[in-house]
């Protein structure tokens, strides 16, 4: 089975202190058309293998740990898995869980897996997997584990900018925990800004309470901030970095902003949102 797993961007993402171990969540977030193509086929032992990611370990790896938590919870056969990567690396647009996702899709198709093993595995896996499992438009609160999707009324197109340097989740999230309390994002306000169609009301409150942590740790996007400012728009980062997007609800305003900052030597690119988070594709 061949897929396209598509990345998320976090529109909002309120983190509130943890207890040691976790941090509570409360993201508005989305899918967009940036993707890894994966392939699943099946095996017929035990065996997991997969190919196409060579900054970790297969078994490091997400949709590995994904496919392996299948053959050991319910003692079905193995899988060959075969990633191309789209989504960029560290750039907290959820490449690793998009694969993951992928993987539990795949396998819930291929063996008829029950929809509660799959919810317990993704949330196994990563905090986000089961929603870029569904993807679209969403609010994830708690770990991540709980998601409630929702439909925006007008499509939003987004100046997405990536970057060479990718940040470390863990260490983004110690600093996080070094800063002073941060506003948080009324995300009420925001999905019922989403649902009537005031997008420009709704991407004015955009905003992500690790971004302060992960611009303390690099200044990889120092100028990009400054040129940004010059042209009008306020970017907000994705995750916990290093990606950053800035929303528009007129794809010629976005096209334009995508151009200048190619222009200043940026990696943009115009993303749409996508209803899915996972689609076969062959």
């Amino acid at each position: 089975m061949k897929l396209h797993a598509y990345a998320k961007l976090n529109l909002t993402l309120n983190v509130y202190r943890g207890d040691g171990k976790f941090h509570e969540l409360d993201s508005i977030v989305t899918s967009v058309d940036v993707f890894d193509t994966v392939i699943v086929t099946p095996r017929a032992d035990d065996i997991v293998t997969v190919t196409g990611v060579d900054r970790v370990l297969p078994q490091d790896n997400t949709a590995w740990k994904t496919a392996k938590a299948f053959v050991d919870g319910v003692g079905m056969h193995g899988v060959d898995i075969v990633v191309q990567k789209g989504i960029p690396f560290g750039a907290g647009m959820g490449g690793s869980s998009a694969d993951a996702s992928a993987v539990a899709f795949a396998i819930k198709r291929l063996y008829g897996v029950g929809d509660d093993l799959v919810y317990d595995v993704c949330n196994s896996v990563g905090s986000d997997v089961w929603y870029m499992l569904h993807g679209g438009y969403a609010r994830m609160t708690g770990k991540g584990q709980h998601v409630c999707g929702f439909c925006a009324q007008k499509p939003l197109y987004y100046v997405v900018t990536t970057f060479a340097e990718p940040c470390c989740t863990k260490d983004v999230f110690a600093a996080f925990d070094n800063l002073p309390e941060q506003p948080h994002a009324d995300n009420d306000k925001i999905v019922d800004l989403l649902q009537c169609g005031k997008t420009t009301d709704a991407t004015k409150l955009f905003c992500n309470n690790l971004q302060l942590a992960a611009q303390s740790l690099s200044s990889y996007a120092d100028r990009f901030i400054v040129v940004c400012d010059t042209l009008g728009v306020v970017p907000t980062m994705t995750g916990s970095g290093s990606a950053y997007f800035v929303a528009f609800d007129r794809l010629a305003e976005a096209n334009s902003i995508s151009q200048s900052l190619r222009k200043h030597g940026f990696k943009a690119r115009v993303c749409n949102d996508v209803p899915c988070g996972v689609e076969i594709v062959d």
